[in-house]
């Protein structure tokens, strides 16, 4: 693991914040009782929900219809480039392989619908997990030096209308090289944001993302250090569930080498904790 010193950006941010008990320098979940939350991706119950109430309804959610409709293009889409398709919509194999090494999402380059050229993958808990506070980890393997790849993993706010209700990125990657923390909030009226960045590891190697975040202070948790924080923002008020989604290309990351035809991340575990009980 790279040394963390000295590897902290910090973007201009628009919160507020009051004096907050310091966020700890090293996280133990374990020291916060039984996970709320746990994925090891041995088997994958996964498939596009409808509804809360969808007939056979799944552990994880592979389409994003009716969700943040502000923020989506479409049922299947987060950027101009890439479907989400999964094993139900007829335009292409599944992204999603389990393998000893955990679930593996590929993105790879073909016509989708909608005018869209990368066909990949998104899972979410929307219907079937989500919770206010804790610590989140996400144990995978990121393509963050791939150029335009596009890797997130987040948690998201059941309440609709977004930038309203917030967004933890923890984290995204785009391929430049860095791992990009961030907490989006719609407290102010408009989108205001804070972002932290960090190194990353350009070997293909495994981390342990983490969010620690309380109601004073959401921290960020690179193999269980402390890279940063932020105030938590007056419009986190909801609990939040997770999602997992490879894009490529975009307004961001901007658009890959035309030679890259693949791109996959894996992902070896989930899991969730509450608060410490004071």
């Amino acid at each position: 693991m790279k040394a963390l010193a000295g590897i902290i950006g910090l973007t201009i941010c628009a919160f507020n914040s009051a004096v907050a008990e310091p966020l700890p320098g090293v996280i133990v979940p374990e020291t916060l009782g039984s996970p709320t939350f746990q994925e090891t991706f041995r088997t994958l119950d996964a498939g596009p929900d409808l509804g809360p109430s969808s007939p056979g309804r799944h552990r994880w959610r592979t389409i994003l219809k009716n969700s943040d409709p502000d923020h989506a293009k479409d049922a299947r889409s987060l950027s101009t480039n890439t479907w989400f398709g999964d094993q139900s919509d007829g335009a292409g194999s599944s992204p999603f392989a389990l393998t000893s090494r955990g679930l593996v999402i590929t993105a790879t380059r073909q016509a989708q619908p909608s005018g869209r050229s990368w066909r990949s993958g998104v899972l979410t808990t929307k219907f079937s997990f989500s919770q206010m506070y804790g610590y989140f980890e996400f144990f995978a393997d990121l393509p963050a030096c791939v150029k335009a790849a596009w890797p997130g993993l987040w948690l998201m706010p059941e309440k609709a209308g977004w930038p309203r209700g917030g967004e933890i990125d923890a984290p995204e990657t785009i391929g430049d090289g860095k791992v990009y923390w961030t907490a989006i909030s719609g407290a102010t009226g408009g989108k205001t944001q804070r972002q932290i960045t960090s190194a990353a590891d350009c070997t293909r190697t495994l981390h342990r993302y983490g969010v620690l975040w309380r109601p004073d202070r959401i921290g960020y948790y690179y193999d269980r250090h402390l890279v940063g924080g932020a105030p938590t923002p007056p419009d986190y008020d909801s609990p939040m569930y997770l999602l997992i989604d490879l894009n490529v290309g975009g307004g961001w990351p901007g658009q890959p080498d035309p030679a890259l035809r693949q791109v996959s991340m894996t992902i070896d575990h989930v899991a969730a904790w509450p608060l410490k009980a004071p």
